[in-house]
């Protein structure tokens, strides 16, 4: 336990080689040790130090694997921590793209939304247990870090709205944990499911034209039918058909 939280300090709040070295030599021992419990932990402080010091896209794999085991051991403390290292390696992830001058827009984008929706969602975990993350010292302020890169890509709405369907997940069914380990998607879940409730219809955006289109393409009409149908209306008149690609 003492080698864990010396590894949690060490890449928290020291040097970038005294962490690594630390929480590599936590990682080794922990893995010889057997215990796939506390090599799990010592993940976590691996992971933590690579976002801090190295290399976040190594640490995004490391927290999957951590988490698998925390979940499947039903260790809610450790699922809960991995889902917020997560968080900050997306966040360093975005930082350090944009530092070496990414354009991929869409990019950023994807993983700045899946920032708020883990932060969000660590929320609500944090909210089940009771614990408060401005006791947490450093963990809090590397979330507040996390959301703040976050936001800076999103803008405010958008991101109220992202973090918003991460605070719908349900932690009883570890939907939070699920979707960090990316065996969840909140555009597949039940239509009547909060967070997939909160995501923004685009319906309200089309014309009364394109709406018509829009049910008929997706009740398996073709573009032909359409047209035609469109193109006849009562009172005789042409009317001109928008076109829609059925996929």
């Amino acid at each position: 336990m003492s080698a864990q939280w010396e590894s949690f300090a060490a890449a928290l709040l020291g040097p970038k080689q005294q962490a690594l070295d630390i929480a590599r030599r936590h990682l080794d021992r922990a893995t010889a040790s057997g215990a796939p419990g506390t090599k799990s932990w010592a993940e976590l402080a691996w992971a933590l130090a690579l976002t801090k010091h190295g290399d976040p896209t190594q640490a995004l794999t490391v927290e999957r694997t951590a988490l698998t085991h925390q979940l499947k051991a039903g260790n809610l403390w450790g699922s809960v921590l991995a889902v917020h290292f997560r968080s900050w390696s997306l966040a360093q992830l975005i930082t350090d793209l944009i530092a070496a001058g990414c354009t991929d827009r869409a990019r950023l984008k994807a993983l700045a939304e899946e920032t708020a929706h883990l932060t969000g969602g660590a929320k609500t975990l944090r909210m089940s247990m009771g614990a408060e993350i401005r006791n947490m010292g450093p963990f809090g302020d590397e979330t507040a870090r996390a959301i703040d890169v976050a936001r800076d890509v999103l803008g405010p709405e958008a991101y109220s709205l992202a973090e918003r369907q991460g605070l719908l997940l349900r932690p009883e069914s570890n939907e939070v944990q699920r979707l960090a380990l990316g065996t969840l998607s909140l555009r597949k879940m039940a239509v009547d499911h909060p967070a997939r409730t909160a995501i923004p219809s685009h319906w309200d955006e089309l014309s009364a034209a394109e709406q018509e289109v829009a049910t008929l393409a997706a009740a398996g009409w073709t573009n032909t039918a359409i047209a035609s149908r469109r193109e006849t209306p009562p009172g005789g008149s042409t009317r001109r058909s928008p076109q829609f690609s059925r996929s």
